[in-house]
């Protein structure tokens, strides 16, 4: 049983990434979270939206070439007095062993994913 066991715990992992990437963007917080909710390719996995606070946090999930699975990610949204709003990478996290340039792989998915794909 205890070799079961630490075979088991030995395939586990949960690899944290920490990125805090900004990106600007032209559009209002309202219509940036709207242009999200509407990507096929991403799943919420958490929304803690409230029309009152600035800023917002989202936790999304959207599939990734880390092990072959999905990564999780953090994301601030907040608005500017001008009408601008910015997304900011906050961190990830996949379940496997953390990899070579992982950082980069995470920030790549994540334009791939939800960046490129929002119409602004």
């Amino acid at each position: 049983m205890l070799i079961a066991a630490f075979a088991f715990g030995a395939t586990s992992y949960i690899s944290n990434v920490e990125v805090n990437k900004p990106y600007s963007v032209n559009i209002s917080k309202d219509s940036l979270i709207n242009h999200i909710e509407r990507l096929d390719s991403v799943n919420f996995v958490n929304r803690n939206l409230q029309s009152t606070t600035n800023p917002d946090t989202m936790k999304i999930s959207f599939p990734s070439n880390l092990c072959f699975d999905n990564v999780e990610i953090n994301i601030i949204i907040e608005e500017h007095t001008d009408g601008t709003s910015t997304i900011t990478l906050q961190d990830a996290k996949y379940d496997c062993p953390k990899e070579k340039n992982e950082q980069d792989k995470v920030i790549k998915g994540f334009e791939d994913k939800v960046i490129n794909q929002v119409d602004f």
